[in-house]
């Protein structure tokens, strides 16, 4: 089965952005990727439509389409998005055998502590 013109287009796009090719506000003009990709402008198109809805790519009116530059609020955001779902990640992989273990655990993590505070890196770097 070939894969459709979009999905060319899409893949392409996509792997350009995230391996950095193309960087935050750097404009993408969809008839030289067209160009490149030797296909009409349309396909391009329906591609960066996709890529501006999972927030790759942002369009500003009369300057064109851009890599879409990230604000360092909506990366904090991602991060504790990311920290609550790993902790409920943990709870629910590990929970009970933390609670069954916990009185070693907590001596584990005080004697790495005392170490720490004694600045005996060797034993820190171990743990």
């Amino acid at each position: 089965m070939r894969e459709s013109l979009k999905n060319k287009a899409y893949r392409n796009l996509s792997r350009r952005i995230l391996s950095g090719e193309l960087v935050p506000g750097e404009f993408i003009n969809r008839r030289q990727v067209a160009t490149e990709l030797n296909m009409s402008p349309a396909p391009v198109l329906e591609a960066m439509i996709l890529l501006e809805t999972e927030g790759l790519l942002e369009t500003i009116p009369r300057k064109g389409t851009r890599v879409r530059i990230h604000r360092m609020e909506e990366i904090k955001g991602h991060f504790l998005i990311r920290e609550a779902l790993e902790c409920q990640v943990s709870r629910a992989v590990f929970g009970t055998p933390v609670n069954d273990n916990f009185t070693e655990l907590a001596e584990l993590a005080s004697r790495v502590d005392e170490a720490r505070e004694k600045n005996q890196m060797r034993l820190w770097e171990a743990e």
